[in-house]
């Protein structure tokens, strides 16, 4: 066995990818998400990161590595270990890999799994996406997510304070880290509405009327954590928070939260005052 660091253009890429033939097939959401990493500077040798062969010369891991370096036409530099024997293959990649929590947590981060999905969560809000998990170029990476973190580690723990307040008083119905979420995502739209809205969606205070939006969203909330059979998916809670907000700037009263297919998801207003 011999580790070298080699300078993989795309055209040496596509020559060490003629020699995979004993691998999984290619995820094409993986590849666009490393593409994207790679592009954006986020691909570094040191990582620890290595492509490997065997001792005839065959690929045994690294093709959606060398598949996004031909996608994203980059050149990187990647450690590759030559001579390894071919029945390594089966132990290849069967390690837990870390996720974001664990990297936050090895950072020294309290309730790094928290913190994590708070960001994460934020993150794809940010980027218009309204399910639990994203795909594609869009994945957000361990890098980013303590990236991210250092860039405003005031700001994510006190949403996570207030997210794990709001939870308690809202019977766990949302979980901490959703609701910190939710708080930094509204709190750029309007600063000064931001904690009132959470106050009365979770402690179930100052409503003036049955009618009042913020009651109905709470009332549907509600109902769904004890009525499994009425469980919403991800995306219709998102729609119904961000609907049920811009009705709290609008001041609109309503009757019932809805949601027709044929609708656009709604983009959260802005008030500054």
């Amino acid at each position: 066995m011999n580790i070298k660091k080699v300078r993989i253009t795309p055209q040496i890429a596509e020559e060490m990818l003629k020699n995979n033939n004993i691998n999984r097939s290619i995820s094409k959401p993986h590849v666009r998400s490393l593409a994207r990493q790679m592009k954006d500077g986020l691909w570094k040798c040191e990582n620890g990161d290595v492509l490997r062969f065997s001792k005839s010369g065959k690929l045994l891991d690294g093709q959606h590595r060398l598949t996004a370096i031909i996608k994203s036409n980059i050149t990187l530099d990647l450690f590759v270990i030559y001579d390894l024997d071919e029945d390594v293959f089966e132990f290849i990649d069967a390690g837990k890999s870390r996720n974001g929590g664990d990297v936050l947590t090895i950072a020294g981060v309290k309730s790094g799994g928290h913190i994590s999905h708070l960001i994460s969560t934020y993150f794809y809000l940010k980027k218009g996406m309204t399910g639990r998990c994203a795909v594609g170029k869009t994945r957000i990476t361990n890098h980013e997510i303590l990236k991210l973190y250092k860039e405003n580690v005031d700001m994510y723990e006190n949403a996570l304070k207030k997210g794990r307040m709001w939870n308690t008083s809202f019977d766990k119905v949302l979980s901490a880290s959703v609701l910190g979420a939710y708080y930094i995502y509204l709190n750029e739209k309007s600063p000064k509405r931001v904690d009132l809205f959470f106050t009365k969606l979770c402690y179930g205070l100052e409503f003036t009327s049955k009618n009042d939006p913020i009651k109905v969203l709470r009332d549907k909330l509600m109902l769904l954590k004890f009525d499994k059979m009425k469980q919403l998916s991800h995306k219709y809670i998102h729609i119904y928070i961000i609907k049920t907000w811009n009705y709290y700037l609008q001041e609109k009263n309503i009757k019932r939260l809805t949601f027709q297919e044929n609708e656009n998801i709604p983009i959260p207003l802005g008030y500054i005052y």
